[in-house]
This record gives structure tokens, sequence and C-alpha cells, in this order.
């Protein structure tokens, strides 16, 4: 039957083309058959005249099936092998293994490429705002336990000045401003004029740098993203087409959809709602109700394709065996026509041949077949029929590569966020505590012990120990 890539035949009178054409016309050469073409008109691939018939019988079968189960014809295809159909034919060995597959347009159907995507890069891009406000948080911290440390910790330089033992130009080395500057020339990492001199901040000094090096290094890699990111990140993937998938087609209540009445798909569909398939039973309680999806079990493809090109609402797909799926987006009038790329189930297209065929013609038309598979001609057959040089199989292809290699909001860099960054962040949070504690200690030592050192004294000055005082 017309069943476009397989067979093709525009009129009684034309010869016919397409895959299987091309398959017979080398099996002709090589078995030395004569061939007969002849279109099926007897309603489709082949099914049961009635659902409750019984379906080992022959006469109860009509279409192509039925034809070569009652020596009507010799051969039929395309036809998918299946164990129900093999109580009344048989099949040769598989010519093309395809699937299921849902054909519906693209969601964008542009003549060209357009940037979809608004994206103005800036410095800030890498991170979240809570990473920034984070980081801005612990650069005050920093700056102010410095700054504290300069003014109340009598080993830091600030208090070693009213000590008479630094200069005042040292002391203000980590006076607020001093700080600041001192936390903002090590966080871009351009060192700094003097390091602190109390062990308390040292030790705030040497979590603040490890803190200072993951930020920068997480902020590069981050950055390095980003930026390649915005620079592929300039097509609108039009390929895609309006559905995800299945779940997608049937749960959203916002397409119709169609199919082959009574082939390999639907009685698919069919017995997986037997099976208690909630996405299945709804399909077939979609197509029984007749003021919806029953207008859409077709009887052919022809028919399907005219109301999928003819649809006016444009949310419509055809759910069809997958190398016919790509064969029609391949050849679509206005190449708007796109495969959902995760295929419902796979099985195996082949020729079906009547029971009481002998055993040496059934084994050399496989030994054929077999053939043609390992020297790479049906390989080479499948690529011309099913992907095509056609004007939209070159678009697809173009469009396909440019999607591969372009970002889209899927792949987007994820920004830096707290999850992410919370390591150097306990980190400075440890590093602020450990030199308040240490600060605090160095406080104490300093009044009941180290105020009495000689290093420790005012201008050079001794003072008194006092008498009831122990060192």
């Amino acid at each position: 039957m017309h069943d476009p890539p397989y067979i093709m035949k525009n009129d009684k009178d034309s010869e016919p083309t397409g895959f299987i054409v091309d398959i017979f016309t080398r099996m002709k050469e090589k078995l030395n058959i004569k061939i007969k073409y002849q279109l099926n008109e007897d309603g489709g691939y082949g099914r049961l005249k009635n659902p409750d018939a019984d379906d080992s019988k022959p006469e109860n079968w009509k279409g192509m099936i039925g034809r070569v189960a009652r020596g009507e014809a010799c051969m039929a295809v395309p036809l998918t092998i299946s164990a129900r159909r093999e109580k009344v034919i048989d099949f040769s060995i598989p010519i093309h293994r395809s699937g299921i597959s849902i054909l519906a347009r693209k969601a964008y159907t542009q003549d060209h490429f357009e940037n979809e995507y608004s994206y103005t890069f800036n410095i800030f891009t890498p991170f979240e705002v809570s990473v920034w406000f984070s980081c801005a948080i612990g650069f005050l911290a920093v700056s102010l336990l410095l700054w504290g440390m300069n003014r109340y910790n009598p080993y830091e330089w600030g208090l070693r000045y009213d000590l008479g033992r630094a200069t005042e130009y040292q002391a203000q080395s980590f006076n607020f401003t001093g700080s600041l500057w001192f936390a903002y020339t090590t966080l871009q990492w351009q060192g700094y004029e003097r390091s602190p001199r109390s062990l308390s901040s040292k030790v705030l000094s040497a979590f603040w740098f490890m803190f200072v090096t993951l930020t920068i290094v997480t902020y590069t890699g981050a950055l390095v993203n980003n930026l390649f990111w915005a620079s592929t990140a300039h097509y609108k993937d039009f390929t895609k087409p309006e559905v995800y998938d299945i779940y997608h087609l049937v749960g959203s209540n916002k397409f119709d959809y169609g199919v082959i009445h009574g082939g390999a798909t639907y009685n698919y569909i069919k017995q997986r709602s037997l099976r208690l398939d909630s996405t299945a039973q709804l399909m077939m309680a979609y197509w029984q109700d007749e003021k919806r999806g029953a207008k859409y079990l077709f009887n052919s493809m022809a028919q399907a394709m005219h109301v999928m090109e003819n649809n006016k609402t444009k949310k419509f797909a055809l759910i069809i065996e997958t190398g016919t799926a790509r064969y029609q987006a391949n050849n679509a009038k206005r190449c708007d026509f796109a495969v959902v790329p995760r295929e419902i189930h796979t099985r195996d297209i082949g020729i079906a041949l009547p029971q009481n065929i002998d055993k040496d013609t059934r084994d050399k038309l496989n030994k054929f077949l077999l053939s043609i598979k390992e020297s790479g001609e049906l390989l080479d057959l499948e690529t011309i029929w099913f992907e095509g040089l056609t004007h939209c199989a070159i678009i697809n292809r173009e469009q396909e590569n440019h999607v591969r290699i372009s970002m889209t909001e899927l792949n987007e860099p994820k920004r830096i966020d707290l999850s992410i960054f919370k390591g150097a962040l306990i980190l400075i949070s440890v590093g602020l505590v450990m030199s308040l504690f240490v600060g605090i200690g160095e406080i104490l030592y300093f009044k009941y012990k180290g105020r009495y050192q000689s290093s420790n004294q005012p201008g050079g000055q001794q003072l008194k120990i006092d008498e009831d005082q122990h060192i």
C-alpha cells in the first residue's frame, strides 16, 4: 500500500518507488524472480473485520494481512512483526528496526534563527545575589574585627602605639579605613603593605586568605562557563516539536492526536490499556469518544497526513511508526514538522509471507536479506529514504546541529548559590570566631601577665609589680 517512504505510487499507471521497492529491485537481480506490484485498497495494513472475531482464521482478516493469509498475494510490505499476525501469516527476518514515535508541529517555524535569549552579561552573573550578599558581610566582618583588634588588642599596632612601641604610621595601618583597605587588596590578590601583628589578627588573616582563594577560584570557574554560554546562546531551538513526550501529549489535554486504526501501533496501545496502563487507557478512551478522538482513527497514512497538514488548531499530533514519522518530517511542505526524540516503543518490520510458503523460498529470501544487511546496502537504503536529501531534511539537520552546540535554558550554567558556596562561608565564619576567642585570650593574658614584660612597658618605663601580684 502507499506508505512513504516504504512504497510510494502516485497513480495506478506509475511505477512505485521507495525503500521496499529498492530492496525488491535488488532481490529480483540476485534471486532471478519476477515481482508485480499491486496497491492494496482493502482496509489498509490489515485488521480483523470484527474486533471479536477469531484472529487465527484468515477469512476474518482484511487488508494486506488478509490477502496474504488467503493466498491472494505472495508478499506484503511494510508490516510490523507481531505474534498476533503470525497466527495467520509468516514473516521474513526483519528488514528495518523502527518504533512508535510522535509526529507534531515544531514549536517555532521562523525561516531563520533569531536570538531567543535576552542575555546581557555583567560581572555579577556567576553568583546569586545571596552569595554576593554573604561575601559583602564577610568582607565587612573581617574589616571590623581587624579594626577592633587594632583598637583593643594590646598586641596589635594600635595599642602598641599607645604604649610607645609603634609609630603612628604603623598604628594607622589597621584603623577603620586601613582595615577596609587590607581586606580589599587581599581580596583582589594585590597583596598588602603591612601584616597584622597580633596572633588573633594573623589567625583571622589566614582564614580570610583561604576564603579569598576559594571565592576567586569559584568565581573564575563560573565566569568561564557563563562567558562560553553567552557566546553560543544565540539560536532559537525551533526544531523541537510542541509535544515533549507521550505523557505530555495525553496528560495536557491541549492536543488532539491520531493513529492508524487497526494498525500495529493502535493494537499496541490497545494491549497496553488492557494491561491497565493508565496512559494507554486515557488514549483509548479518547479515541472511543465520538465527540473528541473518534474522528482521528484513520484508515490510511495519506488520510492522517491530510489532517495533519490542514489542521487549523495546529495542536495535533500523529502516533505512527518512527521511520514514517522521520520521512514525513523531512518532506513536509513547510518544513514545520518534527519527531519527538523519545520513542514510545521499538519493533521490527518485515515482509509478510503465506504460511504455506515452501521452506527453500523462505530460506533464499532470508539469506538475501541477511546478505544486504551484512554488506551495508540495507543501511545505505535506510539513510537515503529515511534521512534523505530533501530541502526540509537539510534544514532539519542544520537546525539540529545548531541546537547541539547551542546552550538552551535547560543547560544554562547554574549560578553559584549558597548551597554550593556554603563551604567557603563556613570557613570564614570559623576564622572569625576563632580569631575572636584568640583575641580575648590575648587581652586577658596581657592584663594578668603580659603587661609586666619589658617589651610591653610604655615608652621604655618600667612598671612596678604590685606586691600582691605573683608572676
